[in-house]
């Protein structure tokens, strides 16, 4: 009854203020926690009567008359946003990426990594490659389907003994995300930065750090806690996981039991100081 009455009154809420005066803008990356805070917030959004949105790939314009807006690559310029913003912005430990990227893309059923219709002409746009890519150049998109030796991605993985496919996921997807998690300004006083694992290790925690650093009321805030909870996996049944193609284990961390020694070689030779850059490893003796 507590909660129904919650709910009521967060619904005469939207209906007195359809949306929001502070935009709230999310960035992710593909295999780092896209899909949790997109249901999150999509049906906060929908509750609260405001405009959600998500925007794959680059991002060029921000549309205004949306409330929420969901980036899942990051790929957006936030100081060209001229109106006041709240942002949330994810990482996660890239050796992780690379072993997710590599478990999810040989299972899934995503266009871009089962494509084998390789058109060569211009502009080899989606789903010849990822979404995630479409900004890039021809020469660009020319050398990566190269790389792909005339089959799909998923079939690259699948081909390939686990250390191999690891590697191709090292300096494919999971090096497209790693890049552009480098490449981020951290330093931004509008937007909350959090690791995917520690969202993983207190739940509840870091979902209230979000909606405190958006502004939420208590209302608000007790809500869309009670929405967030019902998507922590250390809640759901054994089947219910099953039964979700974006997870692959309830333990966040798998890169240890994957990572080969020429595998830890490989990505040090590739990404010399990410993890130190990131906070995941304070020197390169690991």
């Amino acid at each position: 009854m507590q909660m129904l009455s919650v709910l009521r009154r967060m619904r005469w809420i939207g209906r007195v203020d359809a949306s929001l005066e502070t935009p709230i803008y999310i960035c992710c990356y593909h295999k780092v926690g896209t899909k949790l805070l997109r249901k999150v917030f999509k049906r906060i959004s929908r509750d609260f009567g405001w405009k959600f949105g998500a925007i794959s790939g680059q991002c060029t314009h921000i549309p205004p008359e949306y409330d929420v807006i969901m980036f899942p690559h990051s790929l957006v310029d936030l100081d060209s946003v001229e109106r006041h913003f709240t942002a949330i912005h994810l990482v996660r430990d890239p050796r992780d990426v690379i072993v997710s990227g590599y478990l999810y893309h040989k299972r899934c059923n995503e266009p871009w990594c089962r494509n084998t219709d390789f058109d060569w002409s211009d502009p080899l746009n989606y789903p010849i490659v990822p979404r995630s890519q479409d900004h890039r150049p021809l020469e660009w998109k020319k050398n990566y389907l190269n790389s792909l030796n005339g089959r799909s991605y998923q079939e690259n993985l699948r081909s390939l003994a686990q250390e191999d496919g690891l590697l191709f996921e090292m300096d494919h997807y999971a090096s497209w995300t790693i890049r552009q998690m480098e490449s981020w300004d951290y330093s931004r006083p509008d937007t909350l930065e959090l690791k995917f694992e520690d969202i993983m290790t207190d739940f509840e925690a870091s979902f209230a750090s979000m909606f405190a650093h958006v502004g939420f009321n208590k209302i608000q805030t007790d809500f869309a806690s009670s929405v967030a909870i019902t998507e922590d996996i250390s809640r759901m049944t054994d089947k219910e996981i099953m039964m979700n193609n974006h997870i692959s284990a309830r333990s966040t961390s798998k890169w240890s039991r994957y990572f080969t020694p020429k595998l830890k070689d490989e990505f040090k030779a590739r990404f010399p100081d990410t993890l130190q850059r990131l906070g995941y490893e304070t020197s390169t003796d690991w």
